[in-house]
């Protein structure tokens, strides 16, 4: 991956991560958001931010895999490459469902999270980031 790219996906990860924070920010502070009483305390809170900034990475990197590899598709018309893209849409699908503001947009409280819930985030997130390192090659 070249320097030029390599600023681009940092850019791209940190503005998802900002977007992510402040979603997490405005369920938390949003009292018309289903949250049940009381309101979550500081380390759930923690993990509310935590988890939508982690999907938020997720979707960012996702839809840039999904360019890419739609590029792809256009050019080799390769059955591998629409798998590849197939599995990206499938991933982008389980991050936007797996963010808690969608949770709460649909009418669900977003505060059965724990640590053990975030962790396959973290995992996907470089996942993510090695198949969009693998697709700059």
């Amino acid at each position: 991956m070249n320097h030029k790219k390599l600023v681009l996906v940092n850019a791209l990860i940190a503005v998802a991560a900002l977007i992510g924070y402040l979603m997490g920010l405005y369920l938390l502070e949003n009292p018309a958001l289903p949250l049940p009483p009381p309101r979550p305390d500081a380390t759930l809170a923690l993990f509310i931010v935590l988890k939508s900034v982690i999907s938020v990475i997720n979707i960012a990197l996702l839809l840039t895999l999904v360019a890419i590899y739609g590029s792809l598709y256009r050019e080799l018309r390769s059955r591998f490459t629409l798998g590849l893209l197939l599995l990206v849409i499938v991933l982008l699908m389980y991050a936007i469902t797996s963010n808690p503001i969608f949770h709460s947009f649909l009418g669900y409280p977003g505060t059965v999270l724990g640590p053990f819930t975030i962790i396959p985030d973290m995992f996907s997130t470089l996942a993510f980031i090695v198949l969009l390192y693998l697709s700059q090659e």
